[in-house]
């Protein structure tokens, strides 16, 4: 099955955009190399890292890191709440300046 991204809404100079999960198989058309070549510059993954492993995506943050991209990880458990909403607020609000300047790939992580 294809993994479809959805543009949210621009963002200053950047946007933001959703999508179910990206493949590691550069065959695939929802692949992070074909991410890539449409201009995301990070992928923000929210999966712990079990999750992660469980889908083929324990590689995510390597694969996004050679191809320039920059990658942050904010896991919370499937069908739960972030464990802090004091980090969720630091860390949306970092993105949104990110992105609003168009400096996705500063403070990769």
């Amino acid at each position: 099955m294809q993994a479809e991204m959805y543009k949210i809404g621009s963002i200053g100079t950047g946007f933001l955009a959703i999508m179910g999960r990206p493949y590691i198989d550069p065959e695939e058309p929802a692949s992070l190399r074909n991410i890539a070549r449409l201009g995301i510059m990070q992928v923000v993954s929210l999966l712990p890292p079990r999750e992660a492993r469980s889908v083929g995506l324990e590689t995510e943050r390597l694969e996004a890191k050679s191809l320039g991209m920059s990658f942050v990880s904010f896991p919370i458990e499937d069908m739960g709440t972030p464990a802090s909403v004091d980090d969720f607020a630091a860390i949306t609000r970092r993105l949104f300046r990110q992105t609003e300047s168009g400096d996705q790939a500063r403070g990769a992580r």
